[in-house]
């Protein structure tokens, strides 16, 4: 694996990861009663791409790691796990958003129940999303041994 085509992979990553933060933004304005759970969900996503953009530099500036192809693998396998991780977060905002942004829209109740039966799914995603922050920040700091 070369550590091209595992750097190409961390911009859509990233991209994946802010298209989520702001999906997960407007779903907090819409739905108040979990405003909480998607507002830390909105934080922990801006906070990951941050780490995935400081991976990616560390791992372009490591020559050794360049040259040991079962590292790369492991860098391959936790940018697999955000962008899984990503990707089934962003089918479910995609799920809860409604068709028109405009945010002067009334949400139906039934619109809104669903959020909140949502709730223990959204903070499942807030745990795996922190467990991938762990991996992550573990990952960057191997990067700078």
């Amino acid at each position: 694996m070369a550590p091209q085509s595992i750097t190409s992979g961390f911009a859509s990553v990233v991209a994946l990861c802010l298209k989520s933060s702001i999906g997960l933004d407007s779903l907090c304005s819409k739905f108040q009663n979990a405003e909480v759970t998607l507002a830390a969900l909105s934080s922990e996503c801006t906070v990951i791409s941050a780490s995935l953009t400081e991976m990616q530099m560390l791992l372009l500036q490591n020559p050794v790691v360049q040259n040991r192809p079962d590292l790369l693998d492991i860098f391959d396998n936790g940018l697999t796990g955000c962008m899984l991780l990503f990707t089934c977060l962003e089918q479910e905002i995609r799920k809860l958003s409604l068709p028109n942004s405009n945010s002067q829209v009334k949400i139906p109740w039934i619109s809104k129940a669903k959020i909140v039966w949502n709730e223990a799914t959204m903070k499942e995603y807030l745990s795996q999303i922190r467990g991938q922050q762990s991996t992550l920040s573990f990952l960057i700091q191997l990067l700078q041994m």
